[in-house]
């Protein structure tokens, strides 16, 4: 008997659904029926029967969900005696930091390496179950068996293609912005940019990653809210015609759109910051050091 199950079949009975254990696994609800159905007949006791619209823990599953929170403990007080394979690392970032510091992570490390980006909300349980190392984010999900040590902050602000909207109105610039909201996050964030909601702006220009929307910026249609360094990063790249440059803005309305933001280290508590975490903040910092001009 795979130990999933067993955590599956906890997770629905914490949940008191199918499809509310299935958005907290990220798993889809026919699998995590069908792993409940396997379960089933491998115990050969029904643990789980229909109730209204959710579910009603039978007594054998009451039995089994005591049992099966002693044996996760256990596996998972074992997992963290279990150094970390520091032969294949895993580290998530976010869409933002991939892009920029992929290239200088790789190089510095110069051994088996998964990077992957990470959506806000994902980092957490990413890093609590081991799927990754140690992982990067602006949004903290706090947890009590986790870290979240702030690293540096950084400058958002508006930036386009050279030679373009200068001295035009703030509020008909039409700007490309991320096709999905924020999730439920601490920070009660909604949009995805980290644009403060307060300040209105001409949205007609939609993008799924952060590189479809910056070639849009490169074809002069449209500008872009995003961190300082990520501009930085790819105008040293960048021919002079198509570098891009911060928006021509009046001053008081330049103040009202820039804003700060903290990037953090997410790793498990009981975890030393190894080596490997070590070098890879002090890439991060230094990629994402405010410059002047």
């Amino acid at each position: 008997m795979e130990t999933d199950k067993l955590k599956y079949f906890c997770a629905i009975v914490d949940a008191g659904s199918l499809t509310k254990a299935a958005e907290v696994l990220g798993v889809s609800h026919s699998g995590l029926s069908k792993a409940m159905s396997v379960l089933q007949d491998e115990l050969g006791f029904k643990l789980l029967s229909p109730r209204g619209r959710g579910l009603e823990i039978t007594e054998k599953g009451k039995s089994l969900y005591k049992q099966s929170r002693q044996i996760l403990e256990i596996v998972n007080s074992l997992k963290t005696q279990m150094p970390i394979n520091t032969s294949f690392l895993k580290i998530g970032l976010p869409e933002v930091l991939a892009l920029v510091a992929s290239e200088s992570i790789a190089r510095e490390l110069r051994s088996a390496l998964t990077i992957e980006e990470l959506d806000s909300g994902e980092i957490e349980s990413k890093v609590l179950d081991r799927s990754f190392d140690f992982a990067f984010t602006f949004i903290p999900f706090p947890h009590k068996e986790l870290d979240h040590l702030k690293i540096t902050t950084v400058t958002l602000a508006s930036f386009c293609r050279a030679n373009c909207f200068q001295q035009q109105d703030p509020e008909v610039i039409p700007y490309v912005v991320p096709s999905s909201e924020m999730k439920d996050n601490p920070l009660s964030m909604r949009i995805r940019d980290g644009w403060n909601s307060n300040l209105s702006r001409f949205t007609p220009y939609r993008a799924n990653s952060l590189s479809i929307a910056l070639n849009m910026v490169r074809s002069g249609s449209c500008a872009i809210y995003t961190p300082s360094f990520v501009i930085t990063y790819l105008n040293e790249s960048e021919s002079r015609e198509r570098k891009f440059i911060e928006l021509d803005l009046p001053a008081q309305r330049k103040a009202h759109e820039k804003t700060k933001r903290d990037i953090f280290l997410v790793k498990r508590s009981n975890d030393d910051e190894s080596k490997a975490m070590k070098t890879v903040v002090k890439i991060i910092k230094q990629i994402c050091k405010e410059r002047p001009g």
